[in-house]
């Protein structure tokens, strides 16, 4: 004997069924849908993480997905020539006093708290 299973789940304020199409169905004229939220350094603690993962990154203060082989900020395109830098051994930084003028996703270390820090476009932002 087999049996076939087929659910959807409906989270609204109306008592409403889902729509035929989704998995899931959330409604609200009022309340909003909140990813988790993380930093860098939490981002690429995940272990496994499945393709299509979403978060909001903290530090970059962006949303991030996983493609399946590397985080991804969801509003970069391809031909803007988005680079990743994987460090296989060590990088020496010298800490020194935050950039007059930085660029967002510029890097430095504090030569006070020796935290590395980035700026997001708007502030700076620890990773840790």
């Amino acid at each position: 004997m087999s049996s076939l299973v087929y659910s959807q789940v409906a989270i609204n304020e109306d008592a409403s069924d889902p729509e035929e199409s989704a998995m899931l169905d959330i409604k609200s004229k009022h309340l909003g849908l909140l990813i988790p939220r993380m930093n860098f350094a939490e981002m690429y603690r995940v272990e496994n993480p499945a393709t299509g993962l979403l978060i909001f990154n903290t530090s970059a203060n962006a949303f991030y997905f996983f493609d399946g082989k590397e985080w991804k900020n969801i509003l970069h395109k391809e031909d803007d020539k988005l680079q990743i830098m994987n460090i296989k051994k060590m990088i020496h930084l010298t800490p020194h006093k935050a950039p007059r003028e930085p660029k967002e996703g510029d890097v430095y270390m504090d030569e006070d708290t020796h935290k590395l820090r980035c700026w997001n476009g708007t502030e700076w932002k620890d990773f840790w």
